[in-house]
């Protein structure tokens, strides 16, 4: 399984973010486009730093297959200027209390003290 599908799936359940008061303005990302608000998150968590076309090119390949959905440089950077850094830090709040509440973690550290 690809760390795309993982991070979409169970990691997050990034779906419980697609809300507007993780984005500025409360019509921003109404209309239908090629990429949805979601998939700009995603793209973000699973960029690897590299130049945009080549992430964008990746990211298109592995998520659809299709060449249609490819955006501009200039377009990814227009949209990730409305998303709000607290959908981030909420996924990681989340994730956190996930790792610390799975049978897993309590198991493997049940003699140590954890906050």
């Amino acid at each position: 399984m690809n760390f795309m599908v993982e991070v979409e799936n169970s990691i997050c359940r990034i779906e419980d973010y697609n809300d507007y008061k993780y984005w500025y303005g409360r019509k921003t990302f109404t209309r239908v486009r090629k990429w949805s608000f979601m998939d700009y998150v995603i793209f973000i968590l699973v960029n690897k730093g590299r130049s945009s076309v080549i992430e964008i090119e990746e990211y298109v390949e592995e998520r659809w297959g299709d060449a249609s959905k490819i955006i501009s440089k200039q377009a990814l950077s227009k949209q990730r200027l409305l998303i709000k850094p607290k959908i981030f830090k909420d996924m990681n709040i989340d994730f956190i209390k996930d790792v610390f509440n799975s049978s897993e973690f309590e198991h493997d550290f049940e003699e140590y003290l954890y906050y």
